[in-house]
């Protein structure tokens, strides 16, 4: 979910003068861990927290994050549910009321259900399918089938062909961060500033 449309934009304007530049697409928990070890120079990684607020990432070490911002919504990471659910014609959810709703587990797409509880001080938030991997349309069709609830930035749950009930209590957003060495050769720093900054 971190490479979005203006991610790749500014990649594509950096590797137009530069096209050896690697690009690895990573679970967000081990991008952070890579920057810090010195093994990147920059990434962008992603999660759902507080609007304004970073996303959990542990500890970066010597890192530096700037944020290239968030979903240009005001509230965000709906919750998806298929025609006929019975929160199908909400116009919104508070998320502490589906502490007990099963969730599809896609750490690396969704939310985490270690963010859902620190949203909400709590609840289970079980799973009820695992859905491993990187790739958004595969957690999109069970959650539109009913398989299971899943927390989403916004503009990929409205694509999905189910409701976008956006969450009202605790607002969320769908954040991104630049993590990058102190010190930067001039692709990366040109790709760090390619990036916009929307916060």
């Amino acid at each position: 979910m971190a490479m979005d449309p203006a991610v790749a934009r500014a990649l594509a304007r950096v590797r137009r003068d530069d096209p050896g530049l690697r690009v690895r697409v990573l679970p967000r928990r081990a991008v952070a861990a890579e920057v810090t070890a010195g093994g990147w120079a920059a990434a962008v990684t992603d999660g759902c927290t507080a609007p304004g607020g970073p996303p959990t990432l542990g500890d970066p070490g010597p890192v530096r994050q700037a944020g290239p911002g968030e979903e240009p919504c005001a509230v965000l990471c709906p919750v998806l549910c298929p025609a006929g659910h019975p929160l199908h014609r909400r116009t919104g959810v508070g998320l502490g009321r589906l502490a007990d709703t099963g969730r599809l587990d896609a750490p690396a797409v969704a939310a985490p259900p270690a963010d859902l509880r620190t949203a909400t001080g709590g609840g289970a938030f079980p799973a009820v399918a695992d859905c491993a991997g990187l790739d958004a349309a595969a957690l999109l069709a069970p959650a539109a089938a009913g398989h299971g609830l899943a927390v989403l930035p916004r503009t990929p749950a409205a694509s999905a062909g189910a409701t976008a009930l956006p969450v009202r209590v605790p607002r969320l957003a769908h954040r991104r961060e630049v993590l990058f060495a102190p010190v930067l050769d001039a692709s990366v720093r040109a790709f760090v500033d390619a990036l916009p900054r929307r916060v």
